[in-house]
């Protein structure tokens, strides 16, 4: 798709579209936790973390990676990425970070079947 340019209704659009299944997974999510449903365990799973060097994407592969995922650790702040990897590392954890910026939505595509390769063994 070279060539399309993002308009600001392609981009409001993308944006709804993932406010939708963010809000329907965390429905999901939170009905499954009330219902007394069974958790999935992500032990050996390979888990992708965007924005791991931020403090929520830190604390979030901390708890996943003590639940025994791999974890694939994106961010664009290298130094604040590797920070992270480290923190998962000493802890036993296994992860993989990269230095990826996803804010363009066709590319992030492309990513998460390059790095899931990567990975994947």
């Amino acid at each position: 798709m070279s060539g399309e340019v993002d308009t600001p209704a392609r981009i409001f659009k993308d944006a709804m579209i993932m406010i939708y299944h963010v809000f329907r997974a965390l429905t999901a999510s939170v009905y499954r936790f009330f219902s007394g449903g069974e958790l999935k365990s992500i032990k050996g799973d390979i888990v992708l973390i965007t924005g791991s060097g931020g403090e929520i994407g830190r604390q979030l592969s901390l708890v996943l990676s003590k639940l025994g995922g791999i974890l694939v650790l994106w961010d664009i702040n290298t130094a604040r990425n590797e920070e992270t990897a480290a923190l998962i590392k000493a802890n036993g954890g296994e992860c993989y970070s990269f230095t990826v910026d996803v804010r363009y939505v066709y590319i992030y595509v492309i990513h998460v079947f390059t790095y899931a390769e990567s990975v994947h063994m």
